[in-house]
């Protein structure tokens, strides 16, 4: 007969101890990644972002002046 396999250890037993200096490499690894991702998104679609901008801008100042005048021409019935 083979033997059965080991079980694992449960977390409570294992011997390592984790340091806040890990957890800090670990964080700062983490965050040089994402900051490398970041610019490299943000130099390929440049173009993109900047268009899309650029309509969202339009359709706020779109939206302010309908309400506006709106809000001018129901003033103008009131009177």
């Amino acid at each position: 007969m083979s033997a059965a396999p080991a079980r694992p250890k449960p977390a409570s037993q294992m011997p390592t101890k984790l340091t806040t200096d890990d957890l800090r490499h670990k964080v700062l690894a983490v965050r040089d990644v994402t900051t490398d991702e970041a610019r490299k998104l943000v130099k390929a679609n440049t173009v993109r972002i900047v268009v899309a901008s650029a309509v969202v801008v339009a359709v706020v100042v779109s939206a302010a002046y309908y309400f506006g005048s709106r809000s001018g021409a129901a003033a103008a019935k009131r009177r």
